[in-house]
């Protein structure tokens, strides 16, 4: 079970250890979700489950089907800590990943309280919402394209934060853009520290080009990478 006493080595150990938990409780959660997806018209259907693990770890795993290939199943996941209102979400992408970077099975992606908070402030815009329900939210729509800026020129000081490591990052998804640091585990393995949200009208002009231009590639990338996978299953056939 994962504590706030733990480092970024020992938190790495724990969450690659119960996420062969994770992996082996998806096939059992499928058929069910086939079945909802049958019921609607969309090509598509996502949801996302909470899965109380054996090492007493609560994970939210969203699960998509497809009606075109039943066969192909995309996942994602994440730990959500309820005590302290942390994600931590590890990356199963040995390679050149969803995420444009060579990470491979052992980096880990760290939202914070804080950044959850500014989600929900500054996107969401309401603060009723239980910051449990915005991880999900962000579970769902946070995939995208991850850039490290080494010189620290764009994320210095960002929302008040002084970022202490000498790499930073900004990543951005569907809604907005996040902030952090980048912390290094051990071998090529990395820590991304999220620790805050902007939305993308609170950004300068050259900063929104630069970051438009990094999603589009990154959407881009992702479609022939799934267009790829499907090709697979079909020549299996």
């Amino acid at each position: 079970m994962i504590v706030q006493t733990m480092n970024a080595q020992e938190l790495q150990k724990e969450i690659i250890l119960d996420l062969g938990n994770v992996v082996g409780k998806v096939p059992h959660l499928v058929p069910s979700i086939r079945r909802k997806m049958y019921k609607r018209k969309e090509k598509k259907f996502t949801e996302t489950v909470e899965y109380m693990s054996p090492k007493k770890n609560l994970w939210h795993i969203r699960i998509t089907v497809n009606k075109k290939n039943p066969e192909l199943v995309e996942t994602a996941q994440q730990i959500y800590l309820p005590l302290t209102e942390e994600i931590y979400q590890p990356y199963m992408i040995d390679g050149m990943g969803g995420h444009g970077l060579w990470m491979g099975l052992g980096s880990i992606e760290h939202i914070t309280r804080h950044c959850l908070r500014r989600y929900r402030e500054r996107f969401l815009k309401d603060e009723t919402i239980p910051l449990d329900r915005v991880a999900k939210r962000i579970l769902k729509n946070g995939e995208n394209g991850i850039h490290i800026d080494d010189k620290k020129v764009l994320l210095d000081n960002v929302d008040g934060i002084q970022f202490e490591t000498t790499k930073t990052f900004f990543k951005t998804i569907e809604d907005g853009i996040q902030f952090g640091s980048v912390e290094k585990i051990e071998g090529k393995h990395l820590i991304f520290h999220n620790a805050t949200f902007i939305t993308y009208d609170m950004i300068y002009d050259d900063q929104a080009d630069m970051t438009i231009k990094l999603a589009a590639a990154m959407k881009d990338f992702k479609e022939e990478y799934f267009e790829q996978i499907e090709q697979l299953y079909k020549n299996r056939k």
